[in-house]
Order: structure tokens, then C-alpha cells, then sequence
């Protein structure tokens, strides 16, 4: 790609968490070029392109990178698809920027990582915390020493999310989406912990239930991480707090 030529983004997946993406577009200004929009529903992607000016509007993935050829796409459908849809914009040529959880699997992760050397495409997750203000100098501190050695850590994602929240056809269930708290909500504070303490982990030990919702995944999880380092790390989540 010459420089200073925008990037052909593309977004697969015009539900709820796609505008989030959508301003991100909007705050990169003339460096993006939106080209397409994804989804089974039509009514729904035709409405969602009319909305945010975008060109190309699909109901098949295959089909708009055949012929829109984007160099990056968002991946913002629901979890069970993440994995296929990676694995296909990766071979066709486009870079991925997905929304959690990436994958299933840790097999299928590793094919993921396979993908992505033999296109030279990448493919990165949704783990936007790392990248605040606060988050950005606190991990200087900690590198800095300022703080000197870190021996203790609390992460909580206490939350409460109403029982409407499953009412969504795809939340709720390991086939669709791919776990529970762990997965959909905890993800991002524990992603922040783990990066902020600065040493790969060793040694997790873990119990989850299902404590008050009506749902197949869990709701609750507790966790003890112990790291290279020595350091530990004390998890709690829930959505019945």
C-alpha cells in the first residue's frame, strides 16, 4: 500500500457494537475508506450503510471480498463466527480486527497463528483498555519501577446484567457465544491485569458457576494466577452483582 493511501476497511456484523467501530472510523478521518458492510439481515445492513454513508452493502462475506478486496476488516458479528470469518479474510487478503472472544480454542488460535504467517496478514482482538490514558502511564510506572516489585493483584468485574440482557438469541449458550462471564465481560479487565503486570502467567487455578441466570454459560468465576514472576493475582467476576 502506496503512503499516505487510505486504508479499504470493511465491517462484517452491523449489530449493536458495530457503531462503537464506526466511530473509530470516523475519528481516523481521510486514512480509512469505508467500502462495505456485512450482514445476513439486508434490512438491516442496507439501513446501517444508508446511516453511516457506506458504499457496499452484502449479506455474504465471501462475496465482498471478492469484490471489494478491503485491507482491513471488522469483525463484529456474534462469537461463533469469529473463528471461520478470521480464517476467510485472512486468506483473502485482508487484515483482521475482531471483537472478542478471537476464537473458541486454543487449536483453533494456533490456526489463526498459522494463517497469519503463510498470508502475512495479521489478526488482532478487541482489547482496547491497554490503550487508555491511564492504563498507558500506569504501565510506564510499572516499568519505570516506581512502584518496585509487584507482588499482589486484585482484578474485579463485579457487574449486573439484567436477565433481558439473554434475551438476545445468541447470548447465553456455549454453541453461539463461546462462554460466559469469562469470555464476554471479565475478558477485558483480566486481558488489562495480565498486561500490566508485566510477566507471563504460569499457573492459574479457577471455579465457575452459574449462580442466578438462566443461561447455559457462567455467570460467576473466581481465579488465582500465579506468574513468572511470582507475583499473584486474585480474579472475581460476575454478572449478578
Amino acid at each position: 500500500m502506496a503512503a499516505g493511501t487510505p486504508v479499504k476497511v470493511a465491517i462484517i456484523g452491523t449489530g449493536g457494537i458495530s457503531s462503537a467501530h464506526l466511530e473509530a472510523w470516523r475519528h481516523a478521518g481521510d486514512r480509512v475508506m469505508s467500502v462495505a458492510a456485512v450482514d445476513i439481515d439486508r434490512k438491516r445492513v442496507e439501513t446501517f450503510a444508508a446511516k453511516h454513508g457506506i458504499p457496499g452493502v452484502y449479506t455474504d462475506a465471501g462475496e465482498m471480498l471478492a469484490a471489494e478486496k478491503p485491507d482491513l476488516v471488522h469483525i463484529c458479528t456474534p462469537p461463533a463466527f469469529h473463528f471461520p470469518i478470521i480464517m476467510q479474510c485472512l486468506h483473502a487478503g485482508a487484515w483482521v480486527f475482531c471483537e472478542k472472544p478471537l476464537v473458541s480454542s486454543l487449536r483453533e488460535l494456533d490456526e489463526v497463528a498459522g494463517a497469519e504467517r503463510q498470508t502475512g496478514n495479521a489478526c488482532v482482538s478487541v482489547f482496547q483498555w491497554r490503550f487508555g490514558a491511564a492504563a498507558q502511564h500506569l504501565r510506564r510506572q510499572i516499568e519505570a519501577g516506581a512502584f518496585g516489585r509487584p507482588f499482589v493483584g486484585l482484578c474485579a468485574t463485579t457487574w449486573y446484567w439484567p436477565d433481558s440482557y439473554y434475551e438476545v438469541e445468541w447470548r447465553g449458550t456455549w454453541r453461539s457465544e463461546l462462554g460466559g462471564v469469562n469470555m464476554g465481560q471479565a475478558i477485558h479487565l483480566i486481558d488489562l491485569m495480565v498486561w500490566l503486570m508485566g510477566s507471563d502467567w504460569e499457573e492459574v487455578t479457577a471455579i465457575t458457576d452459574t449462580l442466578h441466570h438462566d443461561i447455559e454459560v457462567e455467570d460467576t468465576a473466581l481465579a488465582m494466577l500465579r506468574f513468572r514472576n511470582r507475583a499473584l493475582v486474585s480474579i472475581v467476576s460476575s454478572v449478578l452483582s
